[in-house]
């Protein structure tokens, strides 16, 4: 946050409840876009050039905004999953951030019949099935050695934009995992990507 304010951006951390219904995306809908109204409602933010930002979880928060609001000008998501069903169905919905998406899907971890009592809440809660509307230009990155959330992932959301002609770049690092900080200059790049891509689309 300070590496944003510091390059002239106002910086709101938003507060997500943890949605207990099985409906993420509404969760994070109803949560996200009344601060942002506040922030706006302040006078010191530009409507217009809004921008939006997440990691992990995070990423799974910025890929289900752009999916459903046009409202940001830019967007980045980092080690995002935006295909819950590919995370049940990869195997990794047992334990960590899948256990989690599982759980926010409405799955119950550790019963298989999850995915298949339900499978249009893991659709409507998975961003990659609602590209078509994308209109935030957005930045993917990831570490291609990422056994929290694999790259496939950021593949996804990447070859899903592309096709639809959206503008999309992933940037993906070596041997990097799930936190893509391996050396303070590996760190440095991180963060000189992120704020030229927001220089680039909003300023």
């Amino acid at each position: 946050m300070n590496t944003l304010v510091g390059h002239g951006y106002g910086v709101l951390f938003a507060s997500i409840p943890t949605d207990l219904s099985g409906n993420p995306t509404r969760s994070i809908m109803d949560s996200v876009l009344p601060q942002m109204d506040a922030a706006v409602a302040t006078g010191l933010v530009d409507e217009t050039r809004l921008g939006v930002f997440g990691w992990s979880n995070g990423g799974y928060t910025v890929d289900t905004l752009i999916t459903h609001t046009n409202r940001f000008k830019a967007a980045v998501s980092v080690a995002g999953y935006p295909d819950v069903v590919g995370n049940y169905l990869g195997g990794k919905g047992r334990t960590g951030i899948w256990m989690a998406g599982v759980q926010a899907a409405g799955g119950q971890p550790g019963l298989a019949a999850g995915l298949w009592d339900d499978p249009l809440r893991y659709v409507n809660n998975s961003p990659v099935f609602f590209l078509k509307d994308v209109t935030t230009p957005l930045l993917l990155i990831h570490g291609d050695d990422d056994n929290t959330v694999p790259i496939m992932q950021s593949y996804e959301m990447y070859h899903g934009l592309a096709s639809l002609g959206k503008k999309v770049v992933l940037v993906q690092y070596r041997g990097e995992g799930h936190g893509i900080s391996s050396s303070p200059e590996v760190e440095v790049d991180v963060w000189n990507r992120v704020v030229s891509w927001y220089d680039e689309q909003l300023k």
